[in-house]
Order: structure tokens, then sequence, then C-alpha cells
């Protein structure tokens, strides 16, 4: 018979997962009272705007689906709509003058520290075939106003031919903005046609945040890059599981002599840290390339989602397998259900790990409230010769692979569940989560409010997903 105390600590183990539930949902019925006020503030037009995509090709003009949505709604129901366009030849332009117009500051800021105006040799052409030299401030200013005449005149050819079927100029997907918002909601909530694929509904992403790419690619383009996208994370993981494992084991493989004792308790903790330092990195570059993202915000929550699993597994459930992966595969794969007895006989070893985890983390914030990559860009473009303004301006926002929102809510979702399964092991975890905690609401309370630049949310959907990843502890 097992020993008395095992009784209790199967008691305190459930009562730790009711005051969770229960903490959990007095949270979600605080954040729903602000989702309302939130959604019921929302101005217009964002509020009576509706995103349609996959519209299909007889409709793809303003004047055709304005009256085919008049139509199921009444004549004075639509207000504007707005293809999003392609527009590669008018993109390729401006970019093209913003190129101009930044190496002509480049120029006139060197004209100011060395007080000559510098001069540069253009491309070779007919007229001039060893390249003519030329003043580099009024080259790039001439080169400005003749790329301004050519945009606006392309501009003007776009909204001229944009309402004809035939000149493919709109693209699948545009903006309806409707009269009143309860004809909004109405079109969000409505099927317009059999097939599903097609006059897709849903809420528009904030403007400043959308991904036109996105918005321009080919469905079926689209479904078969986003497959492959899936591919390349499975693989990834496959990767990182024997990869996970060795660092793990590397405090016990690895003789650092004297300093040996510190070697143990920091090697695995580093190491794993450090990998999972260049998966946010991996893993969004993969969603902006592969999936078809309609905004920047919704690439981060899909970095939440994923990120949060494998962290959760190659940081929490790592310890089941650290010890050897084939012989943990083989033992799960004829039992599966021994994975209990598993976990249960591996994690009560592992809380010095996650102890050193825990205060590693500790760092990280004092690293964060530093911006270390936000002041060395600002340093390089001050020696650049930029004002401090135009400097700041450049070095804003902070990098969004390592410090966006999606990497910073499963670091405290993984924390938040660490401290959930493994302060019933070993209390001392609890109090160390607790400075992590205390450190982290300092951190992003300054970060966020004071010293970030404020960028577009989901209104409460990173909040809704770390919920739902908390519970997982209790749950483990």
């Amino acid at each position: 018979h097992p020993p008395w105390l095992y009784y209790v600590h199967a008691v305190v183990v459930w009562g730790v997962c009711f005051v969770v539930r229960g903490f959990l949902f007095q949270a979600q019925a605080k954040f729903l009272k602000m989702r309302f006020e939130w959604l019921l503030g929302l101005p217009a037009p964002r509020a009576t705007t509706i995103l349609f995509a996959n519209i299909p090709r007889t409709y793809r003009s303003v004047s055709q689906v304005t009256v085919f949505l008049s139509g199921i709604f009444s004549d004075d129901a639509v207000q504007e709509v707005n293809f999003v366009k392609h527009t590669s030849a008018l993109a390729s332009m401006v970019q093209a003058q913003e190129r101009a117009k930044e190496l002509g500051r480049k120029a006139e800021l060197r004209a100011e520290k060395d007080g000559v105006r510098p001069t540069h040799r253009v491309r070779p052409s007919l007229a001039e075939p060893s390249g003519k030299q030329v003043d580099s401030i009024s080259h790039y200013a001439e080169e400005r106003q003749a790329l301004q005449g050519r945009i606006e005149a392309e501009r003007k050819r776009i909204v001229t031919e944009g309402d004809s079927l035939s000149s493919g100029i709109n693209s699948p997907c545009a903006f309806v903005t409707f009269a009143t918002r309860h004809q909004a909601e109405m079109a969000r909530d409505l099927r317009f046609s059999a097939n599903c694929k097609l006059w897709q509904v849903s809420s528009p992403p904030e403007p400043s945040a959308i991904r036109w790419q996105a918005l321009l690619a080919d469905p079926n383009r689209s479904a078969l890059m986003k497959t492959f996208g899936y591919a390349l994370i499975v693989a990834l993981y496959l990767f990182f599981t024997p990869l996970c494992a060795l660092i793990t084991s590397a405090a016990t493989t690895v003789d650092a002599g004297p300093l040996q004792p510190v070697w143990g308790a920091l090697a695995p903790t580093l190491g794993l840290r450090l990998m999972l330092m260049l998966l946010p990195t991996i893993l969004l570059t993969t969603f902006r390339l592969l999936f078809a993202l309609r905004s920047d915000p919704e690439a981060q929550h899909h970095l939440q989602a994923w990120f949060f699993a494998f962290e959760f597994i190659f940081v929490i459930l790592v310890t089941a397998v650290s010890t050897s992966l084939v012989d943990t595969i083989e033992q799960l794969a004829k039992q599966p259900m021994s994975v209990f007895d598993l976990l249960a006989a591996k994690m009560p070893d592992a809380t010095h790990f996650y102890m050193n985890y825990l205060v590693l983390s500790w760092s990280t914030y004092s690293f964060m409230l530093l911006r270390v990559g936000n002041l060395v860009k600002f340093l390089v473009f001050k020696a650049a010769l930029y004002t401090e303004e135009e400097a700041f301006q450049k070095a804003e926002p902070e990098s969004q692979d390592s410090d966006g929102m999606g990497v910073r809510c499963t670091e405290l979702s993984i924390s938040v569940c660490i401290l959930l399964i493994f302060s019933t092991l070993s209390p001392l975890v609890a109090p160390i989560a607790a400075v992590s905690f205390a450190l982290s609401r300092i951190t992003f309370g300054y970060l966020v409010v004071f010293a970030e630049t404020r960028k577009p949310d989901l209104g409460g959907e990173f909040w809704v997903t770390q919920l739902g990843h908390v519970q997982l502890g209790p749950a483990l």
C-alpha cells in the first residue's frame, strides 16, 4: 500500500485543478465584458465593413457586387465597394520612388556633414556609354518627380479600368461597407452561394496590418502552399525531437571538469532556450511565405498556437524522453497507456530543471527592458547621419519574431503550466514562479504602455487561446 502522503498529494492536485478552473472562468467573465465594450465602441466604417473573399469572376466589379447585394438587402444597403486590386506595376514604381527618396535624404545628410554636394555616376546608357557624373541631390529629386508623374498616370488607369471585368485588375477580395451595422452583421452570418468556397465573408483586419499579397493570392494555389507549409512544420517537429533530447542529456554526457556542477545545472536549460529562440523565426517565416494570412496579427496568432505546441512538448514533456528517445517511443508504441506511468516516474526528478528554467527567464526580462535590438538600430542609423527623430522612427518597432505577441503569450502560458504542474511536486517552484510573473508584469507594463509603438490586435483572440493553453497544465 502506498504511504498516506500520496493520498494527501492527490487531494492537493485536485484542489489546484478546481481552484485554477474557477479563476479561469472568472477571468473569462471579466474579459467578455471588455470584449463587448470593445465591439460596441468600434467606429464606422470599420464596424460596418465586411471582407468578401473568393468572389466569382462574373461579379468582380463594383457595379456587379452592388447589384448582387442590393438584391439581397435593399437598394441603399451598400454604401461602398473597394476591390483589392492587382497593382504590381504601381507597387514597383512606389518602391522605386521610396528608394530615390531615401538615397536623396542620405545625399543631403552627407552634404551637411562634408559641406560639399555629393556626386555619383549613373548607369551607362546609349547616350552615355561610360555613365554620366551627376549631382546626387538633384538627380534623386528629378527621379522622384519623374516617378510621381508615372505613378499618378498608373493610378488613374487602375481607377478607370477597375470596373471592367475583362481588365483583370480586381482580385477575388473586396471590402464592402454597408449603411448600418445591423446589415453588416447580417451579411457576415449569411451564405451567399451553395458552394461554400465562394463568397466567403469575414470581419476585415485592422487596415494598418493587412498583408495585401495574401488577399491577392489565388485560392487554389494558397491551399496547396498551406499543405506544403504543414508538411514543413511536421518535418521541423520530427527534426527537433532528437535534437531536444540530445540537448537535455548534455549535462551527463559532457564532462566539464571542475565546473561540472554549474554545467549540469545550466546546460540543459540554457541549451533548450537557445534552440527555442530560433523556432519563432522559422515558424513565422513559414507562415508568411506559405500561409495566406490576411494580417500580421493573424500570423502572430498562428505562431502562438504552434510555438506553444512545440514548447509544451519540448519544454514540459521533454523530461519523459530525455534519457532515451528510441526506448521511450518503443515503450509507448507497445503500451500507449503507459505514458502516465512514464510521466509520473520522470517528472518528480525534473523539478530542479524547471526551477533553473524559471530563474533563467528573469534575465530575459531585463534584456527586454534594455531593448538592445532597437538601441543597436538607433545607433547605426544615427551614425549614418540621420537625425535622432529619423533614427528613432527607423529603429521601431522591435523584432516581431522574438518579441511579438505570439511569443510573449506562449512564454507566459508555458510558465503558468510549469507552475501548475510542478508546484505540487516541489513547493519551491511557486515562489520562483511568483517572482517571474512579477517581473513580467513590470516589464510588459512598461514596454507596452510607455516604450513600444502601438500595434493592432485581434480583439482578444490571443487571450482566449492563452486560457486554452493554461488549462493543459491542470489536465497534465
